[in-house]
């Protein structure tokens, strides 16, 4: 399945540590759509400075949604959930570094997710 959203990355005083909320919007077939807010914490791991991929790890907390319309019937749902997420980022030369996010999704009585997420961020500010 095919997913649009964004993703911010907020630096913490301590570099390492980022706060990360994301907003992704499910592309499911007709008469079916779903969407998630996530507010999650990512944890960079310390690597040499000559290393192309830096990891990192997070936990978080999301809102998940799904709706599905068929003939007179619709059903709606939306659950709290938990994340688990791992991933990294390519240091590159330029300011536009690729970053590859992996999260597992569960959610009390609903279907759970692993969902990898593919993108490129770019800092704004300094």
């Amino acid at each position: 399945r095919l997913s649009i959203g964004a993703d911010v990355r907020y630096a913490l005083k301590d570099a390492r540590w980022a706060l990360n909320p994301r907003f992704t919007y499910f592309l499911w077939s007709e008469g079916a759509s779903g969407w998630q807010l996530d507010g999650n914490v990512l944890y960079r791991f310390p690597v040499a400075a000559s290393e192309k991929v830096e990891p990192y790890v997070g936990l978080g907390a999301g809102i998940v949604s799904t709706s599905y319309e068929s003939g007179t019937t619709s059903e709606s749902e939306t659950k709290v959930a938990a994340n688990l997420i791992s991933g990294f980022t390519l240091k590159t030369q330029s300011k536009i570094k690729p970053w590859l996010h992996v999260q597992y999704t569960a959610a009390m009585d609903f279907s759970n997710t692993f969902i990898g997420f593919v993108g490129a961020s770019y800092p704004l500010g300094k």
